[in-house]
């Protein structure tokens, strides 16, 4: 399932929200961001699970 563009810039917002290095760990392996993402938007997380892959890449792309 695709994410809404609401549901990416709130994404976006949550990691614009923290300190460059621990945005840098979030963002440096995929079972990291994985991880963040399961704990802080658990509903976005399971929208994505299966398509975890390529949202983490345009993400860390923002970046």
């Amino acid at each position: 399932m695709t994410l809404t563009a609401e549901e990416k810039e709130r994404v976006i917002e949550l990691l614009e929200n923290m300190y460059d290095a621990q945005r840098a760990i979030v963002l440096a392996t995929l079972d990291a961001f994985a991880s963040w993402l399961m704990n802080v938007a658990h509903y976005i997380y399971q929208k994505i699970k299966n398509a975890l892959q390529s949202l983490w890449a345009w993400i860390k792309g923002q970046f």
